[in-house]
């Protein structure tokens, strides 16, 4: 049995600001986030979504957790 690469995908906004989207990403390891960046459907669904940014550019956060 294969390991779903994609733990988490989950989309929140605020009610204050509903254009303002937050994405929180968990991936099994670092290997399957590199997979998903290689993934042959990111490059037409970021095409999709570029016009929809309305900062310069998505920002991407790393965290660890608290142990």
């Amino acid at each position: 049995m294969r390991k779903t690469a994609t733990l988490a995908f989950d989309v929140y906004t605020k009610a204050s600001n509903p254009r303002a989207f937050w994405i929180f990403e968990v991936y099994r390891d670092e290997d399957a986030f590199q997979a998903h960046l290689k993934a042959p459907y990111g490059g037409p669904f970021n095409t999709e979504l570029a016009p929809l940014i309305e900062e310069d550019a998505s920002v991407l956060t790393f965290l660890e957790p608290v142990t």
